[in-house]
């Protein structure tokens, strides 16, 4: 299957051979002037694609900044919560952060004791 790059310079080699030899050929200006013309729309609409390829690159560029710039806001949010509220405040849940467990305090008798009772 040939590309739209190969199917363009396909007709527009057809369109100079034509136009070399308009005169030579009987009633081929009607199938000609059809070419040309869907030639022209067709360079048009490959420029406007490539335009609106480059908006979309830049666009996904700017989207991505935008969103990395929100994470580190989000973090440096959850972080100041963290600090503000404590690490293991319920209320952290209410901002997506889960809070730190509870640990279990250590055993108070020494353990050196506590094997020898």
């Amino acid at each position: 299957m040939a590309t739209n790059l190969e199917i363009l310079r396909e007709q527009e080699q057809v369109l100079i051979a034509v136009r070399e030899t308009a005169g030579e050929i009987p009633g081929i200006s009607r199938y000609w002037q059809k070419l040309e013309e869907a030639y022209a729309r067709a360079q048009t609409s490959v420029s406007r694609r490539d335009e609106l390829a480059a908006v979309a690159q830049e666009s996904t560029r700017q989207m991505n900044a935008d969103l990395a710039a929100g994470q580190d806001a989000l973090r440096a949010l959850r972080q100041y919560l963290k600090a503000e509220l404590g690490v293991h405040a319920p209320e952290l849940l209410r901002y997506g952060v889960k809070p730190a467990r509870q640990r279990k305090g250590r055993c108070r008798t020494p353990r050196r004791l506590a094997l020898a009772g």
